[in-house]
Protein backbone atom coordinates (compact mmCIF):
# COMPACT_ATOMS: atom_id res chain seq x y z
CA UNK A 1 0.00 0.00 0.00
CA UNK A 2 1.03 3.47 -0.92
CA UNK A 3 0.04 6.98 0.47
CA UNK A 4 -3.01 7.92 -1.11
CA UNK A 5 -1.66 11.52 -0.92
CA UNK A 6 0.44 14.03 1.41
CA UNK A 7 -0.14 14.05 4.25
CA UNK A 8 -2.68 17.20 4.97
CA UNK A 9 -1.23 20.51 6.91
CA UNK A 10 -3.21 20.57 10.02
CA UNK A 11 -3.78 22.23 12.98
CA UNK A 12 -1.36 25.61 13.23
CA UNK A 13 -4.86 28.02 13.60
CA UNK A 14 -3.74 30.51 15.71
CA UNK A 15 -0.45 30.83 14.11
CA UNK A 16 -1.93 30.81 10.72
CA UNK A 17 -4.35 33.34 11.62
CA UNK A 18 -1.65 35.84 13.43
CA UNK A 19 0.49 35.58 10.00
CA UNK A 20 -2.44 35.86 7.71
CA UNK A 21 -4.15 39.10 9.70
CA UNK A 22 -0.44 40.70 8.72
CA UNK A 23 -0.64 39.56 5.03
CA UNK A 24 -3.88 40.91 4.56
CA UNK A 25 -2.88 44.44 6.04
CA UNK A 26 -0.58 45.13 3.21
CA UNK A 27 -1.41 47.55 1.03
CA UNK A 28 -4.19 49.07 3.65
CA UNK A 29 -2.67 50.02 6.70
CA UNK A 30 -1.51 54.37 6.42
CA UNK A 31 2.35 54.37 6.18
CA UNK A 32 4.55 55.46 8.74
CA UNK A 33 7.83 53.82 10.40
CA UNK A 34 8.75 50.87 11.75
CA UNK A 35 7.61 47.48 9.55
CA UNK A 36 6.26 44.70 10.67
CA UNK A 37 8.47 41.12 11.46
CA UNK A 38 7.39 37.87 12.54
CA UNK A 39 9.66 35.01 13.76
CA UNK A 40 8.09 31.88 13.47
CA UNK A 41 10.40 29.88 16.25
CA UNK A 42 10.85 25.87 17.43
CA UNK A 43 12.99 23.43 16.68
CA UNK A 44 14.48 21.06 13.98
CA UNK A 45 11.34 19.50 12.42
CA UNK A 46 8.81 21.44 14.42
CA UNK A 47 6.91 22.70 10.84
CA UNK A 48 8.23 26.39 10.43
CA UNK A 49 9.14 25.38 6.54
CA UNK A 50 5.62 23.69 6.13
CA UNK A 51 4.07 27.01 7.59
CA UNK A 52 5.78 29.41 5.66
CA UNK A 53 4.56 27.54 2.66
CA UNK A 54 0.92 27.74 3.69
CA UNK A 55 1.34 31.37 4.83
CA UNK A 56 2.81 32.17 1.54
CA UNK A 57 0.12 30.25 -1.01
CA UNK A 58 -2.26 32.68 1.45
CA UNK A 59 -0.65 35.78 0.35
CA UNK A 60 0.10 34.79 -3.27
CA UNK A 61 -3.73 33.74 -3.53
CA UNK A 62 -4.45 37.48 -2.46
CA UNK A 63 -1.94 38.80 -5.14
CA UNK A 64 0.66 39.80 -2.96
CA UNK A 65 4.00 38.77 -4.46
CA UNK A 66 5.98 36.40 -2.29
CA UNK A 67 10.03 36.85 -2.30
CA UNK A 68 12.67 34.46 -1.09
CA UNK A 69 15.78 34.91 0.78
CA UNK A 70 18.51 32.26 -0.04
CA UNK A 71 18.55 29.31 2.43
CA UNK A 72 21.66 27.38 3.28
CA UNK A 73 24.97 28.30 5.06
CA UNK A 74 27.52 30.27 2.93
CA UNK A 75 29.99 32.05 4.18
CA UNK A 76 29.94 34.30 0.99
CA UNK A 77 28.72 37.75 2.04
CA UNK A 78 25.26 38.69 0.86
CA UNK A 79 24.94 35.31 -0.21
CA UNK A 80 21.44 34.70 0.99
CA UNK A 81 20.12 38.26 -0.27
CA UNK A 82 21.43 38.05 -3.68
CA UNK A 83 17.74 35.80 -4.54
CA UNK A 84 15.79 38.93 -3.10
CA UNK A 85 17.28 41.24 -5.36
CA UNK A 86 17.14 39.64 -8.53
CA UNK A 87 13.57 38.53 -8.19
CA UNK A 88 12.69 42.20 -6.65
CA UNK A 89 14.28 43.58 -9.91
CA UNK A 90 12.37 41.12 -12.03
CA UNK A 91 9.03 42.48 -10.66
CA UNK A 92 10.10 46.09 -10.86
CA UNK A 93 10.45 45.91 -14.40
CA UNK A 94 7.07 43.99 -14.75
CA UNK A 95 5.18 47.10 -12.66
CA UNK A 96 5.63 50.44 -14.01
CA UNK A 97 7.46 53.49 -14.95
CA UNK A 98 8.39 53.94 -11.91
CA UNK A 99 9.44 50.33 -11.30
CA UNK A 100 11.80 50.29 -14.34
CA UNK A 101 13.48 53.72 -12.96
CA UNK A 102 13.84 52.30 -10.04
CA UNK A 103 16.02 49.47 -11.00
CA UNK A 104 18.10 51.56 -13.46
CA UNK A 105 18.95 54.20 -10.59
CA UNK A 106 20.91 50.49 -9.36
CA UNK A 107 22.04 49.60 -12.50
CA UNK A 108 25.59 49.47 -11.46
CA UNK A 109 24.36 47.16 -8.37
CA UNK A 110 22.74 44.70 -10.56
CA UNK A 111 25.36 45.06 -13.37
CA UNK A 112 27.72 44.18 -10.81
CA UNK A 113 25.75 40.98 -9.44
CA UNK A 114 25.87 39.88 -13.20
CA UNK A 115 29.07 39.73 -14.04
CA UNK A 116 29.95 38.61 -10.44
CA UNK A 117 27.26 36.17 -10.32
CA UNK A 118 27.74 37.25 -6.30
CA UNK A 119 30.74 36.00 -5.56
CA UNK A 120 34.11 37.70 -6.28
CA UNK A 121 32.22 41.19 -6.94
CA UNK A 122 29.48 40.65 -3.87
CA UNK A 123 32.77 39.66 -1.99
CA UNK A 124 34.69 43.05 -2.69
CA UNK A 125 32.06 45.09 -1.69
CA UNK A 126 32.60 44.35 1.77
CA UNK A 127 35.50 46.62 1.75
CA UNK A 128 32.46 48.78 2.32
CA UNK A 129 29.70 46.38 4.19
CA UNK A 130 27.92 48.99 6.17
CA UNK A 131 27.25 51.10 2.84
CA UNK A 132 26.56 48.44 0.93
CA UNK A 133 24.18 47.22 3.23
CA UNK A 134 22.46 51.10 2.78
CA UNK A 135 22.20 50.29 -0.39
CA UNK A 136 20.22 47.27 -0.54
CA UNK A 137 18.18 47.78 1.85
CA UNK A 138 17.30 50.68 0.25
CA UNK A 139 16.52 49.18 -2.53
CA UNK A 140 14.20 46.73 -1.20
CA UNK A 141 12.21 49.55 0.94
CA UNK A 142 11.68 51.64 -2.44
CA UNK A 143 10.50 48.38 -4.28
CA UNK A 144 8.01 48.35 -1.48
CA UNK A 145 6.72 51.93 -1.50
CA UNK A 146 5.32 50.76 -4.92
CA UNK A 147 4.33 47.42 -4.90
CA UNK A 148 3.67 45.66 -1.23
CA UNK A 149 5.10 42.54 -0.63
CA UNK A 150 6.06 39.75 1.54
CA UNK A 151 10.08 38.34 2.42
CA UNK A 152 10.48 34.64 3.17
CA UNK A 153 13.45 33.98 5.13
CA UNK A 154 13.46 30.62 6.18
CA UNK A 155 16.23 29.13 8.44
CA UNK A 156 17.57 32.77 9.20
CA UNK A 157 19.97 31.55 11.60
CA UNK A 158 21.79 29.97 9.28
CA UNK A 159 22.09 32.53 6.37
CA UNK A 160 25.62 34.99 6.58
CA UNK A 161 25.97 37.71 8.64
CA UNK A 162 25.65 40.41 6.11
CA UNK A 163 22.54 39.15 4.39
CA UNK A 164 21.04 39.22 7.81
CA UNK A 165 22.40 42.76 8.47
CA UNK A 166 20.68 44.28 5.14
CA UNK A 167 17.25 42.17 6.89
CA UNK A 168 18.17 43.93 10.10
CA UNK A 169 18.12 47.34 8.38
CA UNK A 170 15.22 46.96 6.13
CA UNK A 171 13.08 46.02 8.75
CA UNK A 172 14.35 49.53 10.73
CA UNK A 173 13.40 51.50 7.82
CA UNK A 174 10.42 49.65 6.63
CA UNK A 175 6.78 51.13 5.66
CA UNK A 176 3.99 50.20 8.01
CA UNK A 177 1.50 47.96 5.67
CA UNK A 178 4.96 48.40 2.74
CA UNK A 179 6.52 44.94 3.30
CA UNK A 180 6.02 41.81 5.63
CA UNK A 181 9.13 40.17 6.85
CA UNK A 182 8.52 36.46 7.35
CA UNK A 183 11.40 34.61 9.22
CA UNK A 184 12.02 31.05 11.05
CA UNK A 185 14.67 30.26 13.21
CA UNK A 186 15.25 27.25 15.87
CA UNK A 187 14.95 29.73 18.83
CA UNK A 188 13.13 32.35 19.74
CA UNK A 189 15.52 35.55 20.03
CA UNK A 190 18.31 33.17 18.34
CA UNK A 191 18.82 36.29 15.90
CA UNK A 192 19.38 39.41 16.52
CA UNK A 193 16.00 41.28 14.71
CA UNK A 194 13.61 42.76 16.47
CA UNK A 195 10.39 40.92 15.94
CA UNK A 196 7.30 39.85 17.07
CA UNK A 197 7.77 35.64 17.80
CA UNK A 198 4.96 33.32 16.58
CA UNK A 199 6.59 30.07 18.61
CA UNK A 200 5.42 26.56 17.36
CA UNK A 201 4.87 23.85 19.68
CA UNK A 202 4.26 19.82 18.69
CA UNK A 203 0.62 18.87 17.40
CA UNK A 204 -1.64 17.42 19.80
CA UNK A 205 -3.08 13.63 19.37
CA UNK A 206 -5.76 15.10 17.67
CA UNK A 207 -3.86 16.71 14.98
CA UNK A 208 -1.76 13.70 14.30
CA UNK A 209 -4.47 11.57 14.01
CA UNK A 210 -6.19 14.23 11.16
CA UNK A 211 -2.93 13.91 9.48
CA UNK A 212 -3.07 10.18 9.57
CA UNK A 213 -6.66 9.57 8.28
CA UNK A 214 -6.19 12.27 5.65
CA UNK A 215 -3.90 9.53 3.87
CA UNK A 216 -5.18 6.87 5.13
CA UNK A 217 -8.46 4.70 4.99
CA UNK A 218 -10.95 3.33 6.32
CA UNK A 219 -10.47 6.39 8.92
CA UNK A 220 -10.66 3.49 11.81
CA UNK A 221 -7.27 2.84 10.44
CA UNK A 222 -5.84 5.98 9.98
CA UNK A 223 -6.74 7.18 13.71
CA UNK A 224 -5.28 3.91 14.80
CA UNK A 225 -1.54 4.38 12.95
CA UNK A 226 -1.99 8.00 14.12
CA UNK A 227 -2.52 7.29 17.69
CA UNK A 228 0.33 4.84 17.63
CA UNK A 229 2.90 7.40 16.32
CA UNK A 230 1.56 9.89 18.51
CA UNK A 231 2.64 7.91 21.55
CA UNK A 232 5.87 6.79 19.96
CA UNK A 233 7.38 9.93 18.54
CA UNK A 234 4.76 12.45 20.03
CA UNK A 235 3.46 15.63 17.33
CA UNK A 236 6.84 16.70 15.81
CA UNK A 237 5.20 16.52 11.55
CA UNK A 238 8.31 16.19 10.26
CA UNK A 239 9.07 12.72 12.33
CA UNK A 240 5.07 11.87 11.76
CA UNK A 241 5.28 12.72 8.38
CA UNK A 242 8.52 10.04 7.51
CA UNK A 243 6.81 8.03 9.39
CA UNK A 244 3.21 7.80 7.96
CA UNK A 245 5.57 7.03 4.89
CA UNK A 246 7.25 4.30 6.31
CA UNK A 247 4.15 2.53 7.51
CA UNK A 248 2.83 3.18 3.89
CA UNK A 249 4.90 0.60 2.69
CA UNK A 250 4.84 -1.79 5.28
CA UNK A 251 0.75 -2.37 5.11
CA UNK A 252 -0.70 -4.93 2.91
CA UNK A 253 -2.44 -3.97 -0.80
CA UNK A 254 -5.87 -5.30 1.14
CA UNK A 255 -5.86 -3.08 4.58
CA UNK A 256 -7.78 -4.90 6.95
CA UNK A 257 -11.05 -3.44 8.55
CA UNK A 258 -11.68 -5.38 11.71
CA UNK A 259 -10.84 -3.41 14.82
CA UNK A 260 -8.62 -6.25 15.99
CA UNK A 261 -7.12 -6.98 12.65
CA UNK A 262 -6.71 -3.14 12.75
CA UNK A 263 -4.78 -3.01 15.93
CA UNK A 264 -2.49 -6.42 15.04
CA UNK A 265 -1.56 -4.65 11.73
CA UNK A 266 -0.56 -1.14 13.18
CA UNK A 267 1.59 -2.99 16.12
CA UNK A 268 2.98 -5.03 13.52
CA UNK A 269 3.92 -2.26 10.99
CA UNK A 270 5.04 0.07 14.30
CA UNK A 271 7.63 -2.90 15.32
CA UNK A 272 9.01 -2.68 12.29
CA UNK A 273 9.43 1.44 11.52
CA UNK A 274 12.89 2.45 10.57
CA UNK A 275 15.77 3.23 12.81
CA UNK A 276 16.77 6.43 11.64
CA UNK A 277 13.26 7.75 13.14
CA UNK A 278 15.26 7.04 16.16
CA UNK A 279 18.25 8.88 15.09
CA UNK A 280 16.47 11.71 14.96
CA UNK A 281 15.05 12.05 18.44
CA UNK A 282 18.30 11.22 19.65
CA UNK A 283 20.05 14.04 17.76
CA UNK A 284 17.87 16.35 19.69
CA UNK A 285 18.46 14.39 22.83
CA UNK A 286 21.76 15.62 22.21
CA UNK A 287 21.70 18.59 21.11
CA UNK A 288 20.77 19.20 24.84
CA UNK A 289 22.34 21.25 27.95
CA UNK A 290 23.91 18.40 30.26
CA UNK A 291 21.58 19.23 32.92
CA UNK A 292 18.78 18.85 30.91
CA UNK A 293 19.87 15.46 30.08
CA UNK A 294 20.44 14.57 33.32
CA UNK A 295 17.11 15.30 34.51
CA UNK A 296 15.30 12.95 31.62
CA UNK A 297 17.88 10.38 32.52
CA UNK A 298 16.51 10.56 36.20
CA UNK A 299 12.72 10.57 34.68
CA UNK A 300 13.51 7.43 32.07
CA UNK A 301 14.24 5.14 35.77
CA UNK A 302 10.44 5.97 36.72
CA UNK A 303 7.46 3.77 35.69
CA UNK A 304 4.87 6.14 36.92
CA UNK A 305 5.85 9.74 36.63
CA UNK A 306 7.24 11.27 39.59
CA UNK A 307 5.84 14.61 41.45
CA UNK A 308 8.74 17.62 41.08
CA UNK A 309 9.66 17.58 44.56
CA UNK A 310 10.96 13.60 44.13
CA UNK A 311 12.76 14.56 41.08
CA UNK A 312 14.26 17.88 42.98
CA UNK A 313 15.57 15.61 45.78
CA UNK A 314 17.32 12.98 43.14
CA UNK A 315 18.67 15.98 41.30
CA UNK A 316 21.92 18.53 42.22
CA UNK A 317 20.70 21.47 41.77
CA UNK A 318 19.07 24.35 43.35
CA UNK A 319 15.08 23.61 43.60
CA UNK A 320 14.15 26.74 41.29
CA UNK A 321 16.51 25.12 38.64
CA UNK A 322 15.18 21.80 38.64
CA UNK A 323 11.25 23.85 38.23
CA UNK A 324 13.38 25.90 35.33
CA UNK A 325 14.58 23.07 33.43
CA UNK A 326 11.22 21.08 33.57
CA UNK A 327 9.44 24.11 31.98
CA UNK A 328 12.59 24.41 29.10
CA UNK A 329 11.66 20.66 28.27
CA UNK A 330 8.07 20.84 28.40
CA UNK A 331 8.22 24.01 25.83
CA UNK A 332 10.11 21.96 23.69
CA UNK A 333 7.96 19.08 23.81
CA UNK A 334 10.20 16.96 25.59
CA UNK A 335 8.16 16.28 29.11
CA UNK A 336 5.08 16.89 30.36
CA UNK A 337 3.46 17.72 33.41
CA UNK A 338 -0.18 16.98 34.64
CA UNK A 339 -2.40 18.86 37.61
CA UNK A 340 -0.85 17.01 40.40
CA UNK A 341 2.75 18.65 39.05
CA UNK A 342 3.95 15.23 37.97
CA UNK A 343 6.55 14.86 35.31
CA UNK A 344 7.01 12.22 32.68
CA UNK A 345 8.97 11.96 29.41
CA UNK A 346 6.18 12.44 26.57
CA UNK A 347 7.28 10.11 23.79
CA UNK A 348 7.97 6.06 24.61
CA UNK A 349 10.58 5.90 22.01
CA UNK A 350 12.56 9.26 23.52
CA UNK A 351 12.25 7.25 26.93
CA UNK A 352 14.28 4.40 25.39
CA UNK A 353 16.66 6.29 23.66
CA UNK A 354 17.65 8.08 26.75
Amino acid sequence: MQLSSKPRFVGRTSEKGTIQTEIELLGKTPTGSGGVVLMISGPEGIGKTALLGEVARHARSHDIPVFEVGGGQSDMPFNAIRPLLLSLRAEMLSRSGNGTRLVEKHAELFASIDQGKAEGQLAEWTKEKEKLTEVLARFVNLSSSLAPFVVVADDVDQIDSESLEVLRVVARDAQVGKILLLLSGREEGSVQVSARQVPLRELEMEEVGEMSKSVFSPQTLGQAIGNALYDLYGGTPLLIVEALHSVSMLLPMKVPTEPAQIRDEVRRCISQLPRGLDQFLARRYESLTRERQLLLEVLACFHSPPGIQAIQELLPFQRQRVREYVSMLEAEGFVKSDARQHVSIRHAKLKDIV
